[in-house]
C-alpha cells in the first residue's frame, strides 16, 4: 500500500466518522474522532486475526510512516493557522494579562503537578521512568487545545461562524495559552 493510498483511507475513515457522528450520534468531534481511531485499530486487529498478510501489509505500510515529519513537517502548519483563525485581535488586547499568566504561570504549574505526579506514579508501579521524561510528557500534555476550551466556554461558536472548520477541533494554541476561548461568537 503506497503512502498515498493510505492518507486516503485515513481521510475517508475519518470524512466517514465525521458524517455519521453530524448525521446520528451528535457527539463532540473529539470524542467521534476518537471513537473512528478506535475503530479503525480494531479493524486492523480483526484483519490480523482473519487474514494475516493483508493485516501484516497495513501495518508496515502504517510503520513506513515518519510520524514526526508528518506531524512536524506537514500538519503543524495547517493547525497553527487554524488555531489562528480563531483568535478575536481586540478580545485577546482586553484578556492580554490573563491570557500570558495562563499561558506562562498555567502551563508550568500544571508541567510541575503532573510531572511529578506520573513520576511518583511511575515509581510505585515499578516502572523505570526518569524525571526529566516525565516532564516531557507533562509538558506535552498540559498545554491548552482549543477543543478543551471550547468545551469550557459558555457560548460555543456557532456553525456558521469563520472559527468552525475543519480543523477547529484539532489545534492547538500552545503559544497563546487559552485564547481558543476568546473567538467571535
Amino acid at each position: 500500500m503506497s503512502a498515498f493510498e493510505l492518507t486516503a483511507l485515513f481521510i475517508s475513515l475519518v470524512a466517514l466518522g465525521g458524517w455519521v457522528n453530524a448525521r446520528t450520534l451528535r457527539l463532540p468531534h473529539a470524542v467521534a474522532m476518537l471513537l473512528v481511531g478506535l475503530a479503525g485499530a480494531g479493524v486492523v486487529a480483526g484483519l490480523n486475526a482473519v487474514r494475516p498478510a493483508l493485516g501484516a501489509e497495513l501495518l508496515k505500510a502504517v510503520e513506513s510512516v515518519d510520524f514526526a515529519q508528518a506531524v512536524l513537517g506537514y500538519m503543524l502548519a495547517f493547525l497553527l493557522f487554524a488555531g489562528a483563525m480563531q483568535v478575536s485581535l481586540p478580545e485577546l488586547r482586553k484578556r492580554l494579562i490573563a491570557v500570558a499568566s495562563l499561558a506562562t504561570l498555567g502551563v508550568a504549574a500544571s508541567t510541575f503537578v503532573v510531572g511529578f505526579g506520573l513520576f511518583f506514579a511511575a515509581q510505585l508501579l515499578g516502572l523505570d521512568l526518569s524525571l526529566p521524561w516525565a516532564f516531557v510528557f507533562a509538558g506535552a500534555v498540559s498545554t491548552p487545545y482549543s477543543s478543551t476550551v471550547q468545551s469550557a466556554r459558555k457560548k460555543p461558536v456557532s456553525r456558521s461562524s469563520p472559527a468552525h472548520g475543519p480543523f477547529r477541533q484539532s489545534t492547538c494554541l500552545s503559544s497563546a495559552g487559552g485564547s481558543a476561548s476568546l473567538t467571535t461568537p
